[in-house]
């Protein structure tokens, strides 16, 4: 079996990570989605499905982006970080943004991130960088987080689908196959 190295390993869990985002996509843009519900809060101060994204994607920019090129400005449709465990950053209900315009957006950020990562060396995931709650670590530690953070966010916006929506409609299984 080949052996990857780091970079390449990171590039392929960040493909990975695209192909998962892929099927938010898909389940936004079936015809059983209502689009309002892109953009309804389940309560006060909690974030829709709209927000959840677009703090998806600032996270992108600031754990993958800023943290190696400070040159790079944070978009302004991303929503910052409301807090970390115990650490209270701020509580803004920003105005909401149309899927529309939020999926044209996530190519652009999608490759800058793909180009700073085929970029870097090894020794380049191993620099110590500063997480956006303040603690220095190397930049391979902040990406574990980021990856782990995208999964926990792109899970609530599946949950927020399916606690709108009701059960997807099934297809039958294959007889070809057999399921754990």
């Amino acid at each position: 079996m080949n052996e990857m190295n780091l970079p390449d390993l990171i590039i392929k869990r960040y493909k990975l990570l695209l192909d998962f985002r892929d099927t938010v996509w898909k389940d936004l843009s079936d015809p059983s989605f209502n689009q309002d519900w892109f953009i309804k809060r389940p309560s006060e101060h909690q974030w829709s499905i709209d927000e959840l994204l677009r703090h998806m994607l600032a996270s992108e920019i600031r754990y993958i982006q800023q943290s190696v090129d400070d040159s790079i400005d944070q978009h302004p449709f991303g929503v910052r970080a409301q807090w970390v465990g115990k650490i209270f950053f701020r509580l803004e209900e920003l105005e909401h943004v149309s899927m529309k315009e939020l999926k044209e957006l996530y190519p652009v950020v999608e490759k800058k991130s793909l180009e700073i990562f085929q970029k870097m060396t090894e020794e380049d995931f191993l620099q110590i960088v500063r997480a956006p709650w303040g603690q220095d670590l190397p930049y391979i530690d902040l990406l574990e987080v980021y990856f782990a953070h995208e999964h926990a966010h792109r899970g609530q916006v599946k949950f927020l689908i399916t606690n709108y929506r009701g059960l997807p409609e099934f297809i039958p299984k294959d007889e070809n196959v057999e399921y754990g």
